[in-house]
């Protein structure tokens, strides 16, 4: 999980000195976004992560287990990236701009994230039954949980 706050925190300073992207026009055009494809990104990630599952178990029997694998891993690791973006920008706006970033995604849409992860662990585990996921599962929620409560209960004491 370390690498991908190095990366969100590369791509931080990349929007900011860079690019030269204000924060307040980053952060609506980011919760514009989210709130206009909600239901699209929540119909995609389902279909995917049923797609993942049902094809891991189903590869049990073939030789198609390599490409779910692939493709499994593929799919945490862009989950596992989306979900530390989300939770460092939520610290970040909330210092910069004092907007609560998550709550602003609304949390269920924040779960979607959490969705894709979980289903893609659980197809990793179908394929190899020695895979790790509680270590995945647990670095992601424990991160998402200091964000939010980073923000909701240390946030306000900032403000004074």
């Amino acid at each position: 999980m370390l690498k991908h706050l190095i990366i969100v925190a590369f791509l931080i300073l990349y929007n900011r000195y860079l690019i030269r992207l204000d924060d307040e026009f980053l952060y609506r055009h980011m919760v514009d976004f989210a709130a206009a494809n909600n239901l699209l990104l929540f119909g995609c990630t389902t279909f995917v992560s049923l797609v993942l599952v049902v094809g891991a178990y189903l590869s049990l029997e073939g030789t198609l287990y390599r490409m779910v694998y692939s493709v499994s891993k593929i799919f945490m690791l862009i989950s596992q990236m989306l979900i530390a973006l989300v939770c460092v920008y939520n610290i970040y706006f909330w210092f910069g701009l004092e907007y609560n970033f998550i709550g602003d995604l609304s949390y269920l849409s924040f779960m979607i994230l959490f969705e894709l992860l979980i289903a893609t662990c659980v197809a990793l585990r179908f394929i190899d039954f020695n895979y790790h996921f509680q270590n995945t599962l647990v670095e992601a929620i424990t991160m998402s949980i200091i964000s939010v409560l980073f923000v909701e209960l240390l946030g306000p004491a900032y403000l004074l």
